[in-house]
């Protein structure tokens, strides 16, 4: 089901042609789209940070880029760009329609992956917020690498999302 909502959306399906992982994570609250996005987004608590300079390391061993996923751009709803071209962190937004989806794109030379965030109107007036990760290797070291941190991105976007869609973003709950 979480990953049938996800393929309907028609800017969603030329992504996932040729797709070496996807996944879907799904919950439920109370957050818009824009208030889910900067309550994951701008999450970062100091065991996510410990395993961010973890992936430092391994990335450098690797060769890859080092993009700080560490940096605290994210304030509140309004910080979120929806618009094509847009960043936040190492992401680019490729297409978004407010209050129904958020796609956005990061690359390297070892893989790229896209972040897809859908919202899913519930009748309680409620919404179910999916959140799926798109990666296509680029290179030998693509799946190396994201067989490493797999585990760790799944808990990562898991305890985010949850938390994300439990409460309304402000800056006060930073």
């Amino acid at each position: 089901m979480k990953q049938e909502y996800i393929r309907k959306i028609e800017a969603v399906k030329p992504l996932l042609q040729g797709a070496d992982h996807v996944d879907v994570h799904s919950a439920q609250g109370a957050a818009s789209l824009r208030e889910h996005l900067a309550g994951m987004l701008g999450w970062k608590p100091l065991w996510m940070r410990g395993l961010y300079a973890l992936r430092r390391i391994l990335a450098s061993l690797l060769g890859l880029q080092q993009t700080d996923f560490n940096t605290r751009t994210i304030v509140g709803p309004d910080d979120i760009p929806m618009k094509r071209g847009g960043k936040v962190g190492p992401f680019t937004v490729l297409e978004a329609r407010e209050e129904e989806y958020w796609i956005a794109s990061a690359r390297d030379r070892h893989l790229g992956a896209y972040l897809v965030s859908a919202r899913e109107p519930l009748a309680n007036g409620e919404n179910r917020i999916h959140v799926a990760t798109i990666v296509h290797y680029r290179h030998w070291t693509g799946p190396v690498y994201f067989n490493l941190i797999r585990p760790f991105h799944h808990l990562i976007v898991w305890l985010s999302l949850r938390k994300s869609v439990r409460r309304k973003t402000d800056s006060s709950s930073k």
